[in-house]
């Protein structure tokens, strides 16, 4: 994975809306995800989005290995993230995800 060091936020403390009457967000980290999230705490966040992340990885086991050990167990966690479409009706997609949890 990559990505550009450093916080990034609107509003300055990036955790309002831009009017500061709603917090949408504790944290925005702008870094490569792998690093970041296998350095929180198992268990201690609630979300993780990735938009426009996941086709430059390749293999997708150490992003998923570190989404599992840092999201709070529970059902109102999410790892939301976008993928491109597949244009090439000639290739299938393979998805083989052989992750070990616990």
């Amino acid at each position: 994975g990559g990505g550009a060091g450093g916080d990034a936020g609107g509003g300055g403390d990036g955790a309002s809306n831009g009017g500061g009457a709603m917090r949408l967000y504790d944290e925005l980290k702008h870094t490569d995800i792998v690093e970041a999230l296998s350095r929180a705490d198992a268990g201690s966040i609630d979300m993780v989005v990735a938009a426009d992340v996941l086709c430059y990885f390749g293999k997708l086991d150490r992003l998923m290995m570190a989404v599992g050990k840092a999201l709070r167990v529970g059902s109102s966690s999410r790892f939301a993230f976008t993928v491109e479409a597949l244009m090439d009706p000639d290739h299938d997609l393979d998805l083989d995800l052989d992750l070990d949890l616990d």
